[in-house]
C-alpha cells in the first residue's frame, strides 16, 4: 500500500467532510482520518469500532471516544452529529469505478421487482414528493456536468410517477438541449442488505444527522445509476449529492484515483 497516495485521498475526504461540531466515524480503517479530524479540533470525535485491535489503536487518539461494537449496536446508543465518515479499507476503493460496468441495463437481466412498485411498497413519502421548478433546476445543475448522460432517464422517471408535471419536463428538455428518454421503467430490485453504504447512510440521515450535517465516504463505484440511492438520496430535495473523483500520483509515479461521496442533510 502506498501510505503517500492513501494519504493524500483521505486528506481530501476529511476536507469534504468539514470535521467540526460533534464528528462520528464509523470503523478505525488505518487511523488517517481520525488523526485528521483531530487536527480540526471537534467539539467532539466518537468512533465505533468493532474488531478489538483496531478498538485499541482507537483508543490511542487523544479525545477520541471510542465503542467497541458493531456499527449498528454502536449507533443505538448514540445521538445526532455534525459530521460523520464511514471508513472503508483504502486497498479495496482505490481505483474503484474505472472497471466496466453495465449499469442498470445488466442488473435488469437478473432482477425482477418492478423499481416503481419498490418505492411505492417501501418509499412512498419519496414517491408523494413533487419538485418546485427551482428544485428541479438546481438538481439538474447538479447532474449535468459530470452525468448528463443519465439526465435524461432520471427526468423521465419523475415525470412517470408524478413527481414533475408535463410542462416541467418540457421546459428543462428545452433550455438544457436534452433527447427524450422514451424506454420503460427498468425492472430491478432492491437487496439493502447487501448494499453496506446505502444501510449505514440511510440509518444516519434519519437518526443521527441535523440539519446541515455531513456524510462522506469512499465508493467502489458510482452511485448515479444505483437506484436505492437515486429515489432515496440523490433525488430527494431535502438532501445534496456530490461525488467527487479524487486524483494522485502514487510514489512509483503510476495514476491512481479513488471515487468519494458527500451526503448533506438539508432539511
Amino acid at each position: 500500500m502506498d501510505r503517500n497516495w492513501e494519504e493524500k485521498a483521505v486528506k481530501e475526504l476529511v476536507n469534504m467532510l468539514q470535521p467540526a461540531g460533534d464528528v462520528l466515524e464509523i470503523q478505525f480503517t488505518s487511523g488517517l482520518a481520525a488523526k485528521l479530524i483531530q487536527e480540526q479540533q471537534p467539539k467532539s470525535h466518537t468512533v465505533i469500532e468493532p474488531e478489538v485491535a483496531l478498538a485499541k489503536k482507537a483508543m490511542a487518539v487523544p479525545k477520541a471516544t471510542v465503542i467497541q461494537k458493531p456499527w449498528k449496536e454502536g449507533l443505538l446508543q448514540l445521538g445526532t452529529y455534525d459530521a460523520i465518515l464511514l471508513g472503508r479499507d483504502f486497498g479495496d476503493v482505490q481505483n474503484a469505478g474505472l472497471k466496466e460496468h453495465h449499469g442498470l441495463a445488466t442488473m435488469a437481466l437478473r432482477k425482477e421487482k418492478d423499481l416503481h412498485e419498490m418505492i411505492e411498497k417501501q418509499l412512498p413519502e419519496l414517491a408523494q414528493i413533487k419538485y418546485s421548478d427551482k428544485d428541479l433546476e438546481a438538481f439538474c445543475r447538479q447532474l449535468e456536468k459530470e452525468h448528463r448522460k443519465n439526465l435524461p432517464r432520471f427526468l423521465h422517471q419523475l415525470k412517470q410517477r408524478g413527481q414533475i408535471t408535463e410542462a416541467q419536463y418540457e421546459k428543462v428538455h428545452t433550455e438544457h438541449k436534452l433527447p427524450k428518454e422514451q424506454s420503460q421503467p427498468i425492472p430491478v430490485r432492491i437487496d439493502r442488505s447487501s448494499d453496506r453504504i446505502f444501510e449505514v447512510l440511510s440509518i444516519c440521515l434519519d437518526k443521527h444527522m441535523r440539519k446541515g450535517s455531513r456524510f462522506v465516504c469512499f465508493l467502489d463505484e458510482s452511485n448515479y445509476e444505483n437506484p436505492s440511492f437515486f429515489d432515496r438520496v440523490i433525488t430527494n430535495p431535502f438532501v445534496n449529492y456530490q461525488e467527487k473523483r479524487i486524483k494522485g500520483t502514487s510514489s512509483s509515479g503510476s495514476e491512481e484515483s479513488v471515487l468519494a461521496m458527500l451526503v448533506e442533510k438539508q432539511g
